[in-house]
């Protein structure tokens, strides 16, 4: 067993994968040279910060040897800092957080996402825990809190469900805990609400409340382009004129808007990014919706003086080629919706992701083929559109149920 001042002082190499690892050289009792290491988070990406990080753990690993701690058999044995540094179970999200992103496993919109999520774990007692001393009675009860306290449902504390075993997984991955408390707990079953959608009953109230937009207005491009196209408001806050060809009726999806919290320096907290399917997709357009687009652009051109919009300019920016943030519209749309008193086909108030579900409920409804719905939508797999939207319709079921009864063959069986 080698003794303290027996560690060499701690080198920086880069792996093969590019991550950064710490080793120190020992030698062991038969006087054979070994060594201990220690990855270094990807979160860390200054060489000063990695020096640092590195004799941390160093030095910890000195003093843990001297205290007469076991000593590993080869250099992927986990090291002294990882055991000895403790974590909270807030730190640790936080720390497998960050650490995805800064090695690009995860978008800065999803680390925004996760970090919200992150933040019902600090609001409870077992946030400020030690990740070793937590138990699965200690995770359920944190689970009754967000139903029974906050009110959440299920699909939202299966959010936090997720990250928090996604969290322990990590660091037992990373040798810097052996408790698995999430390790036997299910996770709640996905529930699928049926969505509050703009159909034939309701749309006369949506017309009505749409007709008192001035035409041309940012947002009454907004509410058509959602309509008519079922995209995403984030998606419409991207769209600029070179992604429109009104000569052969086409939009080209392919950006989008996300919201990033790491980096607050950015404008207003949010940056172009691709679309959330990250694929691009082609939407027809109708002739009404090219009409909405056409005055639109000679709105904007009042707006910029004159000035055509460039390719570049966001087709419901502002006149300085800025975009709107997909926040701002959800604001708007929640003041304007209550405004008018406009509900969906579930009796709830109407929503701005509401008029998307609206669109592919009333395209599977006029029967437009799943694919097909899906291609438009964005969903990466049609089934998803299919266990969304197709909801029960019973005078659907009626007439397709007649229909069936028609096939020759079925009467004379």
């Amino acid at each position: 067993m080698p003794t303290a001042h027996e560690y060499l002082a701690p080198c920086i190499r880069q792996r093969k994968d590019g991550r950064l690892q710490a080793y120190s050289k020992y030698k062991d009792a038969q006087g054979e040279w070994k060594q201990k290491s220690c990855l270094i988070p990807q979160s860390i990406t200054s060489k000063r910060s990695a020096k640092k990080y590195a004799n941390e753990w160093w030095r910890e690993l000195r003093a843990s040897e001297s205290e007469d701690s076991p000593t590993p058999t080869d250099s992927t044995a986990a090291s002294p800092h990882q055991r000895i540094t403790r974590y909270t179970v807030t730190e640790m999200i936080r720390f497998m957080l960050d650490d995805k992103l800064a090695s690009g496993v995860i978008e800065r919109s999803t680390y925004s996402k996760e970090m919200t999520t992150l933040r019902r774990v600090e609001r409870h007692p077992m946030g400020a825990m030690d990740i070793d001393s937590v138990t699965e009675a200690d995770c359920l009860e944190f689970f009754r809190y967000l139903i029974r306290d906050r009110g959440l449902c299920i699909n939202t504390v299966r959010v936090s469900q997720l990250q928090l075993k996604s969290a322990y997984w990590y660091f037992l991955r990373e040798r810097r805990t052996a408790n698995n408390p999430m390790q036997f707990i299910k996770l709640f079953p996905k529930q699928r609400p049926v969505p509050n959608a703009v159909t034939r009953n309701e749309s006369p109230s949506f017309f009505e409340a749409a007709s008192k937009l001035k035409e041309g207005s940012r947002y009454h491009a907004v509410v058509w382009l959602a309509f008519y196209t079922g995209m995403r408001e984030a998606e419409i806050a991207a769209l600029q004129w070179r992604n429109v060809d009104m000569e052969t009726g086409y939009i080209n999806v392919c950006q989008s808007i996300g919201k990033d919290d790491a980096h607050r320096e950015v404008y207003n907290d949010t940056y172009l990014k691709t679309t959330k399917s990250r694929n691009t997709r082609i939407i027809p357009l109708n002739p009404i919706l090219i009409d909405v687009l056409r005055k639109r652009f000679q709105y904007q051109t009042i707006e910029r003086n004159g000035v055509e919009p460039s390719a570049q300019t966001f087709v419901v920016g502002f006149p300085d080629d800025r975009y709107i943030r997909p926040q701002s519209i959800s604001v708007w749309w929640r003041r304007f919706s209550k405004n008018n008193n406009l509900t969906g086909n579930q009796g709830r108030r109407l929503k701005f992701h509401d008029i998307r579900h609206g669109f592919a409920t009333n395209m599977l409804s006029e029967g437009a083929d799943v694919n097909s719905v899906a291609s438009i939508m964005g969903h990466s797999d049609p089934s998803i559109t299919l266990s969304l939207y197709a909801s029960p319709d019973t005078q659907a079921i009626k007439t397709a149920m007649n229909t069936a009864g028609l096939f020759s063959g079925f009467g004379n069986a």
